[in-house]
Formats: structure tokens, C-alpha cells, sequence
């Protein structure tokens, strides 16, 4: 699905300002600037390095390039863009709150991290990349101190926020032994109740029917004729998440009271699920799952404490390099979509 992009409208007075205050400048944050010179030096720096280029889809989700030796794609333009205003935004945070002044053992171990980071994101590409430090020293002294300095300002901000879940062995097994109810191999039965009857189901299910009852009395889906049972789910299985998230916190033998609203041939019908049997899984046989958990967990953490930031920042971006907006994800940089060409109409008299 193409996402869908809320461009942030300013009004006349403040267009006016903004665009005079970004003459010559490719991002603005707060009283920060970069300017257009700097940003696409560090562009043309990357489209001459395709050992960087290796780098730069893993880290940025977007290919450099849309064909070798061509310019970078809007979409890579945006995201370079996009990590800049987040990296100045954390960068004033820090000086101003912490007064971050990185040493040079400080920033030694910025890029030592930084070109882990870059490692790790190749690999988890299956990219075989050349060396990281020297596709990093091939973007120029100017472009590997930024990011350096940029890197080193985030581990100072991740520094001060509340510790991240450890990942290690031991920290799994804690995780686990705490949300271990979340691993469990769970049996479900459905009803799928069309929406007139309604309120009678949930008044006999408040009143304590059974559920195999409820689904033969209710249910329009064919599992009514054995009491709705509709099979058990451990977490290996590809709809384990989807039914984990439908009956966590409900008691055995009862239906949530939160359905899912389901639409077949134009008719619309309430999709109720009640656990009937949870079976605890050996740490062992959900290891991958809690780390993937784990791992979530943190970035999501780290990823709202950045957006905070971002959403009390007064931000401005040229916008040759991207939009700044907000989607249903987040606030940030988003390529200009250009128009499919079959939508274009041809001028005037040319026939076409």
C-alpha cells in the first residue's frame, strides 16, 4: 500500500519566512543549519564510493542509486536528508541538556561502534561489503567526522534514557520467566456472530453459557458444529502473533469480549476467540522468539524517545531534497512521488 503522506502546511506568513531562512540551506532544526553546499557534498561523496553504496540500502532501506553511475534516488536523497535533521535534533538535545563535549576516546569509540553498526546491517542483508572503515574513510574527513560525531552523540543520549532489555542469555531467560504466559501453545474456539445477534451472545456469555454452547447456538462459522474448536497454535506458527494478541489476558473457556469485525459477501459479522487450553513452552523451543521480542522492544523504545524529539523540534527542509511530513509512522523526510507517466497527458498537437 503506498503510503500515504500528511504534508505539514504553514501558513502564507510563515512559508514566506521559511523560505527566505532556507536560502542556501538544505535543513534548518531549531537554530541549527546545514547547508545545501555541505548536503550535497556528502551526496556526491557517496555516489563516488560504491564500497559506501554497498552500506547504504541496509542502513537505509533504500537503494543509492537507480542504475550505476546515475544520481542518487529521490528516495535515497530523503533518507539521507531524513538522518541528518534526526542526528542535529539529538545533537542539539545533547549539548543543551547534557553538554556534550565528545573527547577523542569518546569519538574513537563512536566509530568503532558506527562501523559495527555497518557491519552488522550488511550482514543481516547477506551483502558481502567491502571493509567497512574503508568504505567509510572513502566519503572524505568532513563526512566521517559528522557521522562520528553524530553516532557519538546518540550513544550519549542512549546513555542517559532508562536501560534497554538485555539481550544476553541471561537477560532472555529473565524476559521470558516474566511474560512467559506470552509463549504458550494455545487451543482457540471462534464464534462468528452476525452482527444482529450481537447483544444476545454477549449477554449469554456474561451469564456464563459455555462456549462449545454459544458457538452451536450462534455461530455462522462451519467449526460451530463441533463447539467452535478451531485448532492450537505454539509459536512457530505464521498466525501465532495474531492469535497470542486476540486472547492475551482472557480467562480459559471464555470468549474475548473485544471481537474482531469481519465482512463476507456484504454482510458484516463479530469474530469473538476464547482460549481453551495453554500449554508453557520450554525456554529452549522460543529463544529466537524472545530475543526477537527483546530486540523489538528496544527499538521501539529508542525509536519514540528520537520522535519526541523530532516533534518538539522546529524543523524545515529544502524541498528539492524531500518533504518533511508526518505518515502513520512516523514524522520525516519522504521522497517527492512523481506521477506515473501513463497519467501524463501529452501536449497539445503532438498526437500521442
Amino acid at each position: 500500500m503506498r503510503r500515504i503522506v500528511l504534508v505539514l502546511i504553514i501558513s502564507l506568513v510563515g512559508a514566506g519566512w521559511a523560505g527566505h531562512s532556507l536560502a542556501n540551506t538544505a535543513l534548518r532544526v531549531d537554530g541549527t543549519t546545514v547547508s545545501e553546499g555541505t548536503l550535497r557534498a556528502e551526496l556526491s561523496a557517496i555516489a563516488g564510493s560504491p564500497s559506501y553504496q554497498c552500506y547504504f540500502s541496509p542502513l537505509f532501506g533504500s537503494a543509492f542509486q537507480t542504475a550505476a553511475g546515475s544520481a542518487p534516488s529521490a528516495a535515497a536523497a530523503a533518507a539521507w536528508t531524513n538522518m541528518r535533521v534526526e542526528g542535529v535534533a539529538i545533537e542539539n538535545y545533547v549539548v543543551k541538556n547534557y553538554h556534550f563535549q565528545p573527547s577523542a576516546s569518546v569519538l574513537a569509540a563512536s566509530e568503532v561502534s558506527l562501523l559495527s553498526e555497518m557491519n552488522s546491517a550488511a550482514a543481516t542483508a547477506s551483502l558481502h561489503c567491502p571493509a567497512s572503515e574503508m568504505a567509510l574513510r572513502s566519503l572524505g574527513a568532513a563526512v566521517v567526522h559528522e557521522q562520528v560525531y553524530a553516532h557519538a552523540a546518540s550513544m550519549e543520549l542512549l546513555r542517559h534514557l532508562p536501560p534497554e532489555l538485555s539481550s544476553t542469555l541471561a537477560g532472555q531467560q529473565a524476559y521470558f520467566a516474566q511474560h512467559s504466559q506470552d509463549y504458550d501453545r494455545v487451543c482457540v474456539s471462534i464464534a462468528l456472530i452476525p452482527a444482529g445477534a450481537q447483544s444476545q451472545f454477549a449477554a449469554q456469555a456474561a451469564a456464563g453459557v459455555s462456549v462449545a454452547t454459544l458457538a452451536k447456538s450462534f455461530s455462522a462459522d462451519p467449526s460451530a458444529t463441533s463447539g467452535g474448536a478451531y485448532g492450537c497454535y505454539g509459536p512457530a506458527d505464521s498466525a501465532y502473533p495474531t492469535v497470542r494478541g486476540l486472547v492475551s489476558g482472557v480467562a480459559l473457556d471464555k470468549f474475548n469480549t473485544t471481537p474482531r469485525v469481519q465482512t463476507y459477501s456484504g454482510a458484516t459479522y463479530l469474530l469473538y476467540v476464547a482460549p481453551t487450553s495453554r500449554t508453557t513452552s520450554a525456554f529452549a523451543s522460543v529463544a529466537s522468539l524472545v530475543l526477537s521480542d527483546i530486540q523489538k522492544y528496544n527499538a521501539t523504545s529508542a525509536g519514540l524517545i528520537q520522535q519526541a524529539l523530532i516533534y518538539h523540534s522546529s524543523i524545515a527542509v529544502d524541498s528539492g531534497l524531500g518533504i518533511w511530513g508526518a505518515s502513520n509512522n512516523a514524522i520525516g523526510v519522504y521522497p517527492v512521488a512523481q506521477p506515473n507517466t501513463s497519467f501524463v497527458p501529452a501536449p497539445l498537437g503532438t498526437g500521442k
